[in-house]
């Protein structure tokens, strides 16, 4: 009778403990559903905030873009403004040297991109010769940039005047380098040697190797020169 009695005790607390598990596993089931729904709410607010987060950056990225070229081409369209000067007094220097070799003595109209006096003379120096040099290198840039850029309204325009101030640079340049080089004279000259009594005359087609070598390394010692690589 006691042994059977214990064993109802058990099984009466048995079923109490599996109707607690059954209560808890409901509420937990009931507590997970309400979970999912407020994830899906919470997904459903942040999902356009996150989209729109993406739009942006990738917004704030073409806008950098589009600064960056704004910038160049702003640079670019300035091309003109900043190295045509440079290259205009390289041109009047020129024909300044031209009317002072041809014995005129006509004044050179000033530069409207300087200031001074209405009439004056322009004597150039090594500084304005490379300044020059250095505005034509950028309006090469300047044109390989417009070149790549053919369908903006612009670029016709842009890409003639850039050929007109260029080719006023090179024509200038070629002037310049043909004056130096016939005020140099002559690159090679007959050798004159003074005969001595009782010794034979050196001509050229029997000097030696070593000779023709220390008379070049002598005159050019002796002497300098303009060079320009056009």
């Amino acid at each position: 009778m006691g042994a059977s009695t214990e064993a109802q005790r058990r099984i009466d607390a048995l079923e109490k403990a599996l109707g607690k598990m059954k209560k808890s596993t409901t509420e937990a089931c009931l507590c997970c559903d309400q979970l999912t729904k407020r994830s899906r709410q919470l997904d459903s607010l942040t999902s356009p905030a996150s989209d729109a987060s993406g739009l942006l950056s990738k917004a704030s990225t073409n806008l950098g873009s589009t600064l960056a070229l704004l910038n160049e081409a702003r640079e670019k369209f300035d091309t003109i403004r900043d190295c045509e000067p440079a290259i205009e007094r390289l041109k009047r220097g020129v024909v300044q040297m031209q009317n002072e070799k041809n014995g005129k003595t006509t004044k050179v109209r000033r530069n409207p991109f300087e200031d001074g006096e209405k009439d004056s003379t322009v004597v150039l120096s090594e500084q304005d010769v490379y300044a020059a040099a250095d505005s034509m290198e950028i309006i090469r840039d300047a044109y390989d940039f417009f070149i790549e850029r053919k369908h903006w309204r612009s670029t016709a325009a842009s890409l003639a005047s850039l050929e007109r101030v260029h080719q006023m640079g090179v024509s200038s340049m070629c002037i310049l380098a043909s004056f130096h080089l016939l005020d140099s004279g002559q690159a090679v000259r007959m050798k004159r040697v003074v005969k001595q009594e009782g010794e034979s005359h050196v001509t050229p087609a029997n000097e030696t190797a070593e000779q023709v070598r220390r008379r070049l390394v002598s005159k050019i010692t002796n002497r300098s020169y303009f060079i320009f690589l056009l």
